[in-house]
């Protein structure tokens, strides 16, 4: 079984390139290897082992756990595999571990079809397993006295597995069935959409078992390469718990597993979800079903993170039970859900923390959501009580003892310990952090982790009750949201975003300007100006704003990019009109004092100084020099050393006087507010901004590129070098951008076409991919590989362009191309 918690491509007609090499680099981006090996020390911070409990690990590398209970005459063993569907590589979302799982019962060369489970059930026991993201786990719980018989056929299984080819087929059907059935559970439904809207790289994202039409496509030569890769000894955890003697069964267990060979322990790596900085949700219509559900979950931490027990103990007060806070509040007191529970979830990589409802009917949504966000804003704001502290951690020692009660439970127990925590010990330790946890921990985890920009929320719905949408950074379909768009009298444009859903509000203010205007010889001015804007103004200092904008939790900052820049904040609902208030002070009136000048001056100069340290960076500019020539964008929007050093304050203020008006403006605010309300705020907040009198300057044309460029440079002490490959492409107003992005998805990352042939299958570099980045005034398309010094790569590279304009994308390429981008951030490209 699975466990839960678990278009046709155009010819782009691209005649030249611009090719930039620069060796070596640092290290591949992006990717970082998966926690993989024998799970570390038996006793890690200097405690003994308890009486009855030992921890061996073979010359071969397998890892043997046993522990003495001596309660009943009954013994289970386990075997651990790290192998689970996160590890699945290029086949991710195949479900291969499962299909695994499912097969190692199917027969081996000494035991037919059937034999496994005959046996155990002769020794009066039974058998199952289990697949999760980070490990397949197989058990079988006997009468104590068949020890050398359920040893001999597990060992057995897990080593010899035959992979019947009939037997292969047949198995195939039958989960596929279970698959198709996982479509009829509404919960399980919930946590699928959850997972693939919160994660947006990380493997998490895929469902345990795969998709049916991906899983339909293994075949048997798959599930044997795999497991042959998978099931070695140095990533297997044998462990028997139960009534039996150590001195006897611990020679017998490593009798039953000596002369398997050792073999080297796969390397798989798992993307890292990057910081989600906007809200997601999406919205699923499902036939047959009477109820709406609903998950909020925030990107939180993995097991080994020191608020692990803080957020735990939140969880619990939140929704553990009925006398919880949110039982209490949501569904007692409002009458708005039937059931409602919270849990943090910590795997081995970030987890989630979330509150799960099912509502008493869809319409109830937006006020569920609003009564879960009030009790969290509770939690975050005031100190729990002694009495709900003093609840949630008696609730935590009652059920560390529940979990306890029996050999199975023990046994999972320190399978956990081993891999998940890498510590065999790790239960106890986690009593003792529970236990140290104060009020004051909560208030600091749930303000740390529990923040709108980390929130997705999914829903499922019948059907008919809504309008069904998949959306990411954004409101869920249906959600009484609204956009207008306004002109006021000063000429600054005005779009509000009504969105209930959130007690937040957020503006940004955007100019037309950025290094595309900026004069000659001032490269980073536009940046330098915008950083100065929050450095105080004719009424607040610096210290001032900083102590305003803290002192409600809210946020406000400046930057400057390519075609723009930005001012912006983001206020709690009842705040925001200090936000506003802000936004037009430092927008208008900004002070541009000498101190702040040379303060932020020196700050500005280390950064670009420390950026040039990364080969990544270095290339990136060079790239932009080469494929630009006499046009801005060739110029890096931090400036450089020398031109940081020579713009003055004069500078500054021309660069102000030229850019920030409003007739070059737009101002976007989203959140919950009235639209026509908010327009007459803020024409009354921008009332006295003029409208600027002095043309921008005209930007000149981006130079034509008529044959490919290649320049080398090198950085000492590199290892690794970095090679892009670029050519000239579409401006944000193009159609043609939108093939193009769903073109770098199909090729980038993890099953990517170049993933796979590059790396995968040549083994030429660490990281490989490709992006789109479109600005105002056309942009580029560009390849970037990240190899050892002096590397074939970047020939074989610059050969590909034409191979892929021959070749078309067709199936589930196309298809999930989109959902892959969508969310996540894309390469270089400060607009």
């Amino acid at each position: 079984m699975t466990e839960m918690m678990e278009v046709g491509m155009r010819s782009l007609g691209w005649s030249v390139a611009v090719l930039f090499v620069l060796l070596p680099a640092i290290v591949c981006i992006g990717l970082v290897p998966s926690a993989r090996g024998d799970g570390g020390t038996p006793s890690p911070d200097g405690r003994a082992l308890p009486p009855g409990l030992t921890r061996k690990v073979l010359p071969n590398g397998l890892t043997i756990i046993l522990k003495e209970n001596h309660a009943a005459p009954v013994l289970t063993m386990q075997a651990w595999c790290k192998a689970g569907s996160i590890h699945e590589d290029k086949l991710l979302g195949c479900g291969m571990s499962h299909f695994v799982e499912h097969m190692l019962f199917k027969g081996t060369d000494r035991r037919a079809v059937g034999q496994f489970a005959q046996e155990i059930k002769a020794a009066g026991g039974d058998l199952n397993a289990y697949t999760n993201y980070e490990r397949t786990v197989f058990h079988i719980h006997i009468r104590s006295g068949f020890f050398d018989q359920g040893l001999d056929a597990l060992s057995d299984v897990i080593r010899n597995s035959a992979f019947d080819p009939a037997e292969t087929k047949k198995e195939q059907e039958v989960v596929i069935k279970e698959l198709e059935a996982n479509a009829d559970d509404p919960d399980r439904q919930l946590y699928y959409l959850f997972n693939e809207t919160a994660y947006q790289v990380h493997p998490y994202r895929f469902p345990v078992g795969g998709y049916v039409d991906q899983f339909r496509q293994l075949t048997r030569e798959d599930l044997v390469a795999y497991y042959r890769e998978q099931y070695v000894p140095g990533n297997l955890v044998f462990i028997v718990v139960g009534d039996f003697d150590t001195a006897t069964a611990l020679p017998k267990v490593e009798k039953a597993f000596a002369d398997w060979k050792p073999r080297p322990v796969p390397t798989v790596y798992i993307p890292q979800e990057p910081r989600q900085l906007n809200r997601r949700d999406a919205v699923r219509e499902i036939e047959g079903i009477a109820t709406a559900k609903a998950r909020w979950g925030w990107h939180t931490i993995s097991l080994t993170h020191p608020d692990l027990y803080a957020l735990d103990v939140c969880a619990i007060v939140l929704g553990s039970g009925r006398a919880s806070r949110l039982s209490r509040a949501v569904k007692d007191r409002l009458g708005l859900v039937t059931e409602i529970s919270a849990g943090s979830h910590t795997p081995l990589d970030a987890g989630i923390f979330s509150v799960d409802a099912t509502l008493v009917d869809p319409s109830k949504f937006e006020a569920a959501e609003a009564a879960i966000f009030a009790e969290i804003e509770r939690l975050q704001a005031e100190p729990v009580s002694a009495e709900e502290l003093t609840r949630a951690k008696n609730i935590v020692a009652a059920q560390f003892q529940f979990n306890r009660q029996t050999v199975e439970d023990e046994a999972a127990n320190l399978g956990s310990n081993e891999i998940v925590a890498h510590d065999i010990l790790f239960d106890a330790k986690y009593v003792e952090g529970i236990r140290a946890v104060q009020a004051a921990d909560l208030q600091r985890a749930a303000r740390t982790w529990l923040v709108p920009e980390s929130l997705t929320c999914t829903q499922i719905r019948p059907v008919g009750s809504g309008t069904a949408s998949t959306t990411a950074g954004g409101g869920g379909a249906g959600l009484a949201i609204e956009t207008k768009l306004y002109t006021l009298s000063n000429g600054m444009r005005l779009v509000v975003r009504r969105n209930p859903n959130l007690p937040l509000v957020s503006a940004t203010a955007a100019f037309l300007a950025g290094v595309r205007v900026e004069p000659a010889g001032k490269n980073g001015v536009s940046n330098f100006m915008a950083q100065l804007l929050t450095r105080g103004t004719a009424s607040r200092s610096a210290d001032d704003i900083a102590l305003a904008v803290e002192s409600v939790g809210g946020a406000l900052g400046a930057t400057g990019g390519r075609n723009s820049f930005l001012v912006s904040t983001s206020m709690l609902k009842e705040h925001f009109g200090l936000g506003l208030e802000l936004l037009a002070d430092v927008i208008q009136r900004p002070a541009f004092a000498e101190t702040e000048v040379e303060k932020l001056r020196v700050e500005l100069i280390s950064a670009v100084k420390e950026s040039l340290e990364d080969v990544n960076r270095i290339n990136g500019r060079r790239f932009a020099r080469l494929l630009y020539g006499t046009h801005p964008y060739a110029l890096a929007p931090e400036g450089t050393p020398e031109s940081l050093a020579a713009i003055r304050r004069e500078d500054i203020l021309a660069y102000h006087r030229l850019c920030a008006r409003p007739d070059n403006s737009v101002l976007a605010i989203s959140g919950d507010v009235q639209p026509d309300e908010m327009r007459a705020l803020v024409e009354k907040a921008f009332a006295g901004f003029a409208k600027g009198t002095e043309p921008l300057p005209a930007v000149p044309a981006v130079p034509a590129v008529t044959q490919a460029i290649r320049e080398e440079g090198f950085k000492e002490g590199k290892q690794l070098g970095v090679a892009m490959l670029g050519f000239p492409s579409v401006s944000v107003k193009e159609a043609d951008r939108y093939p193009l992005e769903v073109l770098a998805s199909i090729l980038t990352g993890l099953g990517g076409r170049l993933f796979e042939e590059v790396r995968g299958k040549q083994a030429l570099a660490y990281n490989v991919g490709c992006f789109s980045n479109p600005q105002l005034d056309p942009g580029y398309f560009a390849f970037y590989v990240f190899t050892k010094l002096r590397s074939p790569i970047s020939r074989r590279t610059g050969r590909r362009p034409r191979r892929w304009r021959s070749t078309s994308c067709t199936g589930s390429a196309t298809t999930t191309a989109p959902a892959t981008r969508n969310g996540s951030r894309r390469s270089p490209g400060r607009t």
